[in-house]
Formats: C-alpha cells, structure tokens, sequence
C-alpha cells in the first residue's frame, strides 16, 4: 500500500472516533429503520467507554479529530503525493517513512511556489507530527498571514504549544479561535488544557459549555466526568439536551432508580407542572399529553392510563422528587445512565424511537 496514502487515510480514520458508544440497546418493538449517526442514540449504542480509550486520552482524541477536519478538504483534491510501492515494516515505521518523505515532497512544492496554502498547512502538521516543533512553529505563522487559514494556523499553534509544554500560550490561541469561531471541539480541548494546568474550576466550566453546545458527543459527558471526580463534586449530575439544570434540593437514587426534581427537570424539557398540596397530586403536561403522580403512590397516568412505578415519588426538603426515566421517557425522551459519573442525560432529539437505555 502507499505510504502517503495509508498516512492520510489513518488521520482520517480518527474523525471517526467521536462516534463512539454506551448502554443502550434497539428497541426490537418499535424497528427503527436507519439509525441517524449523528443522535446521542446512536451513540450510546456504538460506543466505547471512556476507560476503553483513556490509553490515548482525549485531549489526543480531539487533536486529532481538529487536525482530520483540517486535512479532509485536501485527501481527495491533491495529486503528486503518491509514492511508488515498498515492502512494508511495521505500521509506526510506515508512519514515519510516509511523513519523512511527505516532507521532503511538501518542501519540493514549497520552493516552487511559497505561496501554496495546502502544502503549508500540510508541511505545518507534518513537522508537529515529528516533533520538530520549531519548523512547526514557523510554517503555520506563515500560514497564519494567509486569508482564510487563519482559524486553521491557530488550531496547530495551540497544538504545538502544547506539545511543547507552553500551555498558557496554547490557552491564548484557542482564546482567539473562540472568539473568532464558537466550536465545542475547540472548547473541549480548551478544557482539557486548564485541567493540566491545575484550574479545574475553571476546567469544569469549559467542559460543561461545550457540552451545551454539544450534547451529542458522549465523550464530552465522560471527559466532564472525570473533572467532577477530580474536583470530589459527588452525586448525581443531571443534563437535559446539555444543559444542566440547577437544583435547590439534588437528585438521589432509591432502590436503583433516579429520582430527579420534577420542576427544574421538566420545566426545562418544556413542560408544565401543576402541584395539588391537598391531593399530593403532581400533573406535568407537554405537548399535549398529560402524567399524573401521587406521593408515596407507585400508580401512575398518563393520558388516563394506569401505570406502575418501580420507586413511587416523593417530598424532600419541600421539594417533588419524581422518576426521571419514566417521566422522560413518558414525553418521548431518552433518558441514558453514564453510571461511572452518576450521570442521567435526558435527550429529547428527534431521533429516540427505536432505542431502549440499560437501566441506572
């Protein structure tokens, strides 16, 4: 196989981890015919755990993911880089054939014309790829004064900041990028860059922002996770579509089941609640459809039809504690349990049919 080749399209193949993996499974009663591989469904059902990819780390998973996305509008528009076919070694001594000889190709174009954009940021990524951080340095500065590339240039210099052990200059990069160009990608590395340097306060912020803007991209939960153990932040956390609402009294689980505050919860899946004090009778409504609970009772309607509940809801501190699955799940939501965090994420995207979460 040809070196260049086999290198480009192993950069590439990196775009593709984001679509990792988790508990759940299809629902075989409502077939879903094609799975959208963007949904956090999907997701969930494809996914690794983020122990199963903490070899590589995240903050290398997103680096090169940024770096694919760089690189993708050149794979298919260049010619000259091929090379005639070798035996082959192993696969790090391809790798490194393929960028030693890339190099000396991309310097060849250089030198004929200093002025050609996808040969600099090629030539850039290269020499971050071997290590030599200086020459690294100075194509994607060059690159920087190009119109058009100038997000690009920033995303290698943060990177090879980084690299490099600077990471307050890397921070500054990604600053400016953030400025210019609102990215989750961007906002995940920021993140991962401020837990390195010991502001996890800050860290948790970050991390939590792009999973807001996000919420589909389960290792972001998972990276925010680990930050939350760090910072010994125990209990359950909850995200509705990634946004975490806040709570005056906080989720607990009871015989297996989370029970979640059902204003702050259900209000911000769009729903209303209505509490009857004398009845101890609590009415969400959304969309049409109608859930009635009482405290301490595990019966439960919606529409008028009976149900049981596995955990019956219940007061704390003044507050209604109602089961979260069942109440989403009830408005045609996905409830999924990241159970290393004490996570419940409640996703309400168009593409839930056909999928069934494990349990918490």
């Amino acid at each position: 196989m040809r070196k260049i080749i086999k290198f480009m399209a192993l950069i590439m193949v990196f775009a593709l981890v984001f679509s990792a993996v988790a508990l759940a499974k299809p629902n075989n009663s409502e077939p879903k015919e094609k799975r959208n591989e963007n949904s956090l469904s999907y997701r969930f059902a494809e996914r690794m755990t983020f122990k199963e990819k903490e070899q590589k780390g995240l903050a290398k998973v997103l680096e090169e993911d940024m770096i694919a996305g760089i690189l993708e509008e050149d794979v298919d528009s260049e010619e000259g880089d091929d090379e005639e076919e070798t035996d082959e070694g192993t696969e790090e001594e391809d790798e490194m054939a393929g960028l030693l000889s890339l190099r000396e190709r991309l310097r060849e174009r250089l030198e004929q014309n200093e002025d050609d954009v996808k040969a600099l940021r090629k030539m850039a990524i290269v020499q971050k790829n071997l290590g030599s951080y200086e020459e690294a340095l100075g194509y994607a500065e060059r690159l920087l004064a190009r119109e058009g590339e100038r997000v690009k240039a920033m995303i290698i210099l943060a990177q090879v900041y980084r690299n490099m052990g600077e990471t307050e200059k890397a921070l500054e990069y990604l600053d400016e990028i953030l400025e210019e160009y609102p990215d989750a990608k961007v906002r995940a590395y920021k993140a991962i860059l401020l837990e390195e340097e010991e502001d996890l306060e800050e860290a948790i912020n970050t991390m939590e922002e792009a999973v807001e803007e996000d919420p589909d991209t389960l290792e972001y939960y998972e990276g925010l996770g680990e930050m939350y153990r760090k910072a010994n932040r125990q209990g359950v956390k909850v995200f509705v579509d990634g946004k975490k609402p806040e709570f005056d009294v906080p989720p607990v689980i009871r015989d297996g089941r989370t029970l979640i505050p059902v204003r702050a919860v259900v209000s911000s899946m769009g729903a209303e609640v209505d509490w009857d004090p004398e009845e101890k009778i609590v009415t969400i409504v959304k969309d049409g459809k109608t859930i009635t609970l009482k405290i301490d009772s595990q019966e439960v309607y919606v529409d008028g039809e009976p149900f049981t509940l596995d955990v019956p809801a219940t007061i704390i501190d003044g507050r209604t504690l109602v089961p979260g699955r069942f109440v989403s799940e009830a408005f045609n939501a996905l409830v999924h349990w990241i159970g290393d965090y004490e996570m419940v994420v409640i996703d309400q995207s168009n593409d839930n049919s056909g999928y069934e979460d494990a349990e918490e």
